[in-house]
């Protein structure tokens, strides 16, 4: 028989246990990759959320139809129509005041309250990783939040 032999034993615990370990390795090096990706994805929707923040300026009446986005984000990524990266500025309650260039008419789909990194959905039904922040500017009512 073939396994009779010790070389034969040995070679067969050799690949046997090469194979788990690359296994682990394949699982492991995997789950750190994906949480890198994410952590980076959701670092810079905060970016953009942040300057999307500061760029919002109250308009002549304060109202939230009058809030102006003065400073858009300057990321080339939110210029470009559909490319999956956008922002949108909505009250708090979801009523829609202005958004990215790249949403065309479109509008984005979010639960409420604030949170970084949640499953959303996209214009066309398609899955997206969304974040969404609530903030307040002095003198405007009701709160407003960016997705």
């Amino acid at each position: 028989m073939m396994l009779d032999s010790i070389r034969a034993r040995l070679l067969a615990a050799a690949a046997l246990w090469l194979t788990l370990v690359l296994l682990a390795a394949w699982w492991f090096i995997g789950g750190v990759l994906e949480r890198f990706v994410t952590e980076r994805f959701d670092a810079e929707a905060a970016v953009i959320a942040e300057t999307l923040i500061a760029g919002v300026e109250p308009g002549a009446d304060a109202a939230p139809a009058l809030v102006e986005v003065t400073r858009p984000p300057a990321d080339p990524r939110l210029s470009l129509p559909l490319s999956l990266w956008s922002w949108q500025l909505e009250t708090a309650d979801g009523d829609f005041i202005a958004r990215s260039p790249s949403l065309l008419d479109l509008a984005l789909e979010a639960p409420p309250g604030s949170y970084a990194g949640q499953p959303g959905t996209g214009p066309d039904g398609e899955a997206l990783r969304v974040m969404r922040r609530v903030f307040t500017l002095p003198g405007v009512e009701p709160p407003l939040a960016v997705v």
